[in-house]
């Protein structure tokens, strides 16, 4: 090859690479996928459709659950939101019953979340506490707090800040959606 055409090939290897560097760093920050009907089902079993909804910001994504066996019954809403952590990201995936408890919270991106820290948000509703327990008593007396993760003080901080904020989202998404119809 001659020296002009190695030039070329050095440029088109730059301008390659600069692409794909440019692509990996906006997906940071990005939306979430869209919801699927997979992940739906994972929060209301008895779910046979769901209707997405406009986005609640650029990080939320949310559905209408329903169960059109007999007569079309709307279960609830399932929300997706994706979180920055440590330079990462993580999805939380959530559940909520029309009558505003949550039905499941789903962890995506992180390692080791064990379902009986993400089982205590269930039922929880907005005006509920999803503090973090700091000492024994603060499980005991009401209003309760959470139990963090053992050892991961920090993530469990994260994820009940997530999930409350992620229901605050969803509550002012739907009263504004009301209040236009």
């Amino acid at each position: 090859m001659n020296q002009r055409a190695n030039t070329r090939m050095r440029r088109l290897s730059t301008l390659i690479a600069f692409g794909l560097l440019l692509m990996a760093g906006s997906a940071i920050g990005q939306s979430p996928t869209n919801l699927t009907f997979k992940e739906t089902r994972q929060l209301f079993q008895w779910a046979d459709m769901f209707k997405p909804l406009k986005d609640i910001d650029q990080t939320t994504k949310s559905a209408e659950v329903w169960d059109t066996d007999d007569a079309d019954e709307l279960l609830g809403w399932a929300v997706l939101k994706t979180l920055p952590f440590e330079g990462s990201e993580f999805s939380l995936l959530i559940g909520v019953k029309k009558e505003g408890a949550i039905s499941k919270v789903i962890v995506g991106g992180l390692d080791d979340i064990p379902g009986d820290f993400l089982a205590q948000f269930e039922g929880r509703k907005l005006s509920d506490s999803f503090e973090i327990a700091k000492t024994s008593e603060d499980v005991v007396y009401l209003p309760r707090k959470v139990r963090p993760i053992r050892d991961r003080v920090q993530i469990s901080e994260e994820i009940a800040k997530g999930v409350e904020e992620t229901l605050s989202l969803l509550s002012t998404s739907l009263k504004m959606s009301e209040s236009v119809n």
